[in-house]
């Protein structure tokens, strides 16, 4: 394999918000290497190999995007190799989402990071961990921080994560970017989305995978409170059917689940719900709370500054410890829609035209692999 090319390396990602920047980014780069202009700036772009999980392999199917790609399977030949150092792969590698637990595969090596968990204190909230799970938790973020030092350029999506991560990292030498996370484009063109819903109960939808910062139950113990005061509410989750099973009695009493949704499902998950929830105690930038304010719905959220300083006035707050502050601001939009629709309108117009798009961060990106293409020639 010749030394001149890039590797792009997305076999890391199974689920979760990290699906959609690489779905995203990778449908945006398809657009650019067929961009005439673009190639003859970058020549790299004809050539460039790209590593990915199944799960994102069949998300850019669904989307109808062509790229050259290396499914690399868990456990498999391809995955295995990744272990093995070949420095002589590329001039450069970007991992989509690190750390990057592979050996070094290029000779300049890009990490993307919003590893939230590993950066951050445990937030108040989180159920406690056994003493296994602690223990492996601990390992974990010492692995993942160790491993971030021996990136050339760290790429992060918030000010505040960057900031964050150099506290808790001294020792990381590397130059950090922001690029801010954004919407889909799959998504993105077919919002506002018109509602279909067609049900008696009213439901809210949370986008979100099980992790324990995710602060699921909550939903079961703000179904309850609202059932006590006479309210029909379901909320729509998106989780494995394992995850499913895991949950409480009260919380699958009070939720539907949808399953995992592609991105390419994501239109049709909004429009079948009235509004939209993020309770999550901890993230670096999510896109859900965004998507939701875009699909035209009102947005429920936790009332934290990973929230506020991407969405300002644009969704209604509520403590996420609270589910009787969540109830409250539920029950104030269930009986006066129009209202509470009326007192974020101009905020949420505000805020979607000050993100960037899909197609910036993309060149983002790319402007970023370029230059440490330069740097590793």
């Amino acid at each position: 394999m010749s030394p001149s090319r890039v590797l792009i390396d997305a076999s890391n990602i199974h689920h979760g918000g990290g699906l959609q920047v690489a779905t995203s980014f990778l449908s945006e780069l398809a657009a650019l290497r067929a961009d005439p202009g673009e190639v003859a700036a970058r020549p790299w772009l004809r050539d460039v190999d790209i590593d990915v999980s199944p799960a994102v392999s069949a998300n850019l199917t669904d989307a109808g995007v062509e790229l050259p790609l290396r499914v690399v399977r868990p456990r498999g030949p391809a995955h295995v190799s990744s272990w093995v150092p070949n420095r002589s792969r590329a001039e450069v590698s970007f991992v989509v989402l690190g750390p990057e637990y592979f050996a070094a595969r290029a000779r300049r090596r890009i990490v993307g990071y919003a590893d939230v968990t590993s950066v951050y204190p445990r937030p108040a909230g989180v159920p406690p961990h056994s003493r296994g799970s602690r223990i492996k938790w601990v390992a974990r973020g010492i692995v993942s921080r160790l491993l971030l030092k021996r990136a050339d350029r760290v790429v992060v999506e918030t000010e505040a994560f960057a900031d964050a991560t150099r506290r808790r990292i001294p020792a990381l030498s590397a130059p950090v970017d922001v690029v801010p996370n954004c919407v889909n484009r799959t998504l993105l063109e077919q919002c506002p989305v018109p509602r279909s819903t067609t049900g008696v109960r009213t439901r809210l939808l949370y986008v979100a995978r099980v992790y324990a910062h995710k602060n699921h139950e909550l939903l079961g113990q703000v179904g309850e409170e609202l059932t006590r005061r006479g309210h029909d509410v379901e909320f729509a989750v998106t989780l494995s059917e394992e995850e499913w099973k895991a949950r409480t009695a009260r919380f699958r009493r009070h939720c539907v689940n949808l399953g995992p949704v592609p991105v390419s499902g994501l239109a049709k998950a909004y429009a079948q719900a009235d509004a939209v929830v993020f309770p999550s105690l901890l993230e670096a930038f999510s896109a859900a709370p965004v998507e939701g304010v875009a699909a035209g719905r009102v947005v429920f959220a936790s009332d934290r500054d990973f929230v506020r300083t991407t969405c300002g006035d644009a969704v209604v707050y509520a403590d996420p410890l609270d589910p009787d502050d969540w109830a409250d601001r539920i029950e104030e939009w269930l009986r006066g829609p129009e209202a509470v629709e009326a007192t974020i309108r101009e905020a949420a117009q505000a805020m979607l035209a000050s993100l960037s798009g899909p197609g910036e961060r993309a060149r983002e990106y790319v402007r970023i692999i370029d230059e440490e293409f330069r740097r590793a020639r």
